[in-house]
């Protein structure tokens, strides 16, 4: 009885947030489990039928735990998985517009094989497969391209655009926290290293109004303003 009660509703919050579709998902669940239970007991000798339905019921709370689409383990993880290359690449990108930023350049940044050491170095010490695993995905989403005779990278419009933008989150988020939240200014920078990655348009928005859009991060560099294409 007490599995019969938990179980379905357990197993059901894996594919909802809503309490009426969790309500339904759980009596869906509840039923079935008790229809393949009740089957198992009548088709085996001496099974029990409360310990099969128990049995039916743990299995489709297992399955809702690994396959459920967006809270299953499986989905998170894939999750984990995709921010964690979206990070490394949005920093790759932002380091390309730092390279531009301090040579007081507008010209697409060129990348030596010299430097990719220095990149998968900063990629937390990941190394080189990690760096040609980024640079061919940051090359099919188009903000990168590639020159095979002169073994060089090459940051396009686009991706000079992304690393712009990642930077002026970073730079806002930095002074958020020392204006308005009074973070000491030696903890502010890695906070912002991982809140950059997933401030939204509207939360930039906020940033900005709350701030009134300040020219300088609290090191004193220049938060962009405008992307460039």
């Amino acid at each position: 009885m007490a599995a019969l009660i938990i179980t379905p509703v357990s197993a059901a919050r894996f594919w909802s947030d809503s309490i009426q579709k969790v309500y339904s998902i759980s009596i869906i669940i509840g039923i079935i489990s008790a229809l393949v239970g009740v089957s198992f007991s009548f088709y085996i000798a001496n099974a029990p039928t409360g310990a099969t339905i128990v049995l039916a019921l743990t299995s489709v709370f297992i399955i809702s735990a690994f396959f459920a689409p967006h809270k299953g383990i499986i989905a998170r993880l894939y999750k984990q998985f995709h921010h964690k290359n979206k990070t490394q690449q949005e920093n790759i990108l932002k380091l390309c517009f730092h390279s531009i930023e301090h040579n007081n350049s507008i010209q697409l940044s060129l990348i030596q094989h010299s430097e990719i050491h220095d990149f998968a170095f900063i990629m937390n010490k990941e190394g080189i497969s990690q760096w040609k695993k980024h640079s061919k995905s940051l090359i099919k989403q188009g903000f990168l391209s590639y020159t095979a005779i002169s073994n060089t990278w090459y940051i396009t419009k686009e991706g000079l655009a992304r690393g712009q933008r990642i930077t002026r989150l970073h730079r806002l988020w930095e002074a958020y926290l020392l204006h308005q939240l009074q973070f000491d200014i030696d903890h502010v920078h890695e906070d912002a290293d991982s809140i950059e990655h997933i401030l939204t348009p509207e939360l930039e928005l906020a940033l900005e109004t709350i701030l009134n859009n300040p020219p300088l991060d609290p090191h004193g560099e220049t938060i962009p303003r405008t992307f460039i294409y």
